[in-house]
């Protein structure tokens, strides 16, 4: 009888470090979509910067990604920066320029975050020195971390991708591994009962 108890109780006991394992691995996908704001002196410019003849677009995008459970999903597209205009000579962007980045996830939880950061440098056709700095680089919703690189915005018209790491710290578990864990604890229980039982006779 102690055999047979030790031997289901390393059988449960591998199925359950299995089903922990599984639970960890099985991340689910993440969906969100972005927008962008441009400020200067903290006065919104919507998602078009406008400064001495040339333009600072930047377009969102809705994305869905299904992050590893160590390490994440790396190069994740956030959207994409286009600059237009330009010309041999070095224009500065307005001092006192910021960008705004709103992530908005819809799976597998709603919610809403902003990045934020310092927008510096000029714009000029063939040596433009953008360079887009977080001050605010990483979000949290739901459990979803969303980690945002800084970048160098190339020269027009050529885009430049912004781009970063979406991490799932709480993966949900599958139904089948939720049965597994819960078949193992009654199992375990009903040893313990029965164990109890024996020594009361």
């Amino acid at each position: 009888m102690k055999n047979l108890a030790k031997s289901f109780l390393m059988t449960v006991a591998i199925a359950l470090i299995t089903g922990f394992g599984a639970a960890s691995a099985n991340a689910v996908p993440v969906t969100f979509t972005t927008t962008g704001n441009f400020l200067v002196n903290g006065v919104s410019q919507g998602s078009t910067l406008a400064f001495s003849g040339n333009t600072l677009a930047f377009t969102g995008i809705t994305n869905t990604t299904d992050p590893a459970h160590t390490g994440g999903t790396s190069n994740t597209s956030f959207g994409s920066f286009l600059p237009t205009g330009g010309d041999a000579t070095a224009d500065p962007v307005p001092a006192n320029t910021t960008f705004q980045l709103t992530i908005m996830q819809s799976q597998p939880t709603v919610g809403t975050g902003v990045a934020s950061a310092n927008l510096t440098g000029s714009l000029s056709m063939a040596a433009s020195t953008l360079f887009l700095t977080f001050t605010t680089n990483t979000v949290t919703i739901g459990g979803q971390v969303f980690t945002i690189d800084n970048l160098r915005i190339g020269d027009p018209p050529n885009p430049s991708t912004l781009q970063g790491t979406v991490t799932q710290n709480n993966p949900i578990p599958e139904p089948t591994t939720m049965l597994l864990l819960g078949t193992g604890l009654l199992g375990i229980a009903g040893i313990v009962r029965r164990r109890k039982t024996t020594q009361a006779e």
